[in-house]
């Protein structure tokens, strides 16, 4: 399924396009469970554009230089990974899905100065 998608984008790149209004799509892909005081399970993201429909998967840039088909999507195994992650990336409300096959959207939110230019 990964190695045939065109359209995938390494980690600055997925947040060039969350600053240009994509969203980020979370999709769960291994259902999670709580294991002490942490939730575990396999989620990926997309940047999806409302406007046209356009997605771009995240991958890892460890494959970079070695061609497309050979980079990876990049998981996340932990929720507080996943939440790490999306924070550094600007998101302020983070909604996680729990179980396989779902998926949630954040919004990067706009300061109401920025909203009005």
């Amino acid at each position: 399924m990964f190695k045939a998608a065109p359209n995938v984008v390494v980690e600055e790149t997925f947040r060039n396009l969350l600053e240009r209004g994509y969203r980020a799509e979370i999709v769960c892909s291994e259902s999670a469970f709580k294991q002490h005081a942490t939730w575990y399970g396999r989620w990926y993201l997309r940047a999806v554009s409302d406007d046209n429909g356009e997605e771009h998967l995240l991958v890892t840039a460890r494959g970079k230089g070695k061609g497309e088909k050979d980079l990876a999507p990049r998981y996340f195994r932990t929720a507080p990974g996943l939440i790490s992650f999306l924070h550094d990336q600007g998101c302020k409300f983070i909604e996680i899905p729990l179980e396989a096959g779902t998926r949630a959207s954040q919004r990067l939110l706009r300061k109401q100065d920025e909203a009005s230019e």
